[in-house]
């Protein structure tokens, strides 16, 4: 009997929670860090504890999922990073910072930083969004994204007391 109870159970589980229906959210509610096809470009800005690392992101979308690399105001490239579906993979760090803790924390922090907006990755409906006086902000456990209006991405993993910051480059900008 207790058999066939978990068993209804489980069935209703399954069919409430929609498998097959689609997940809607605002467009005003996306981070949007790509709006084209090309490369796009972030002054970025690092802070852990006591460290500051400043540089530019170079991201570029292709369809399938996020490629890019972070590299410092100097040119020496930090890392590069693929994020495709559920997955995010950090490539090619330098030497100190190719720890499994540190790649373990730059891996989720960009899994939700790039997958908040694919419907398709876990993370997308496991987030909280709202707006507070045009500011967007998505939360998912001890990290918080915010979207500022005047473009501005501040990413802040409070587990690990780091904030990233990321400001778009446009062709206004870089002259």
């Amino acid at each position: 009997m207790k058999v066939l109870l978990k068993i209804a159970f489980a069935g209703c589980l399954l069919q409430s929670c929609g498998a097959g229906k689609t997940f809607t959210v605002d467009d005003a509610l996306y981070l949007q860090m790509a709006d084209t096809l090309a490369v796009n470009r972030y002054k970025t800005t690092i802070t852990a504890k006591n460290i500051q690392v400043t540089g530019m992101m170079m991201v570029k979308h292709d369809g399938n999922g996020w490629r890019g690399t972070l590299m410092n105001e100097f040119g020496i490239k930090l890392f590069d990073f693929v994020c495709l579906g559920n997955e995010c993979r950090m490539m090619h760090l330098l030497p100190f910072l190719d720890r499994w803790y540190i790649r373990k924390t730059l891996t989720g922090d960009f899994r939700l930083l790039f997958g908040c907006d694919r419907p398709d990755t876990k993370i997308f409906r496991k987030v909280s969004r709202r707006m507070d006086n045009d500011t967007l902000s998505i939360t998912f456990r001890s990290r918080k994204i915010q979207r500022f209006p005047d473009g501005v991405i501040r990413l802040q993993n409070k587990r690990n007391k780091m904030v990233y910051l990321f400001n778009k480059i446009t062709n206004e900008t870089s002259r």
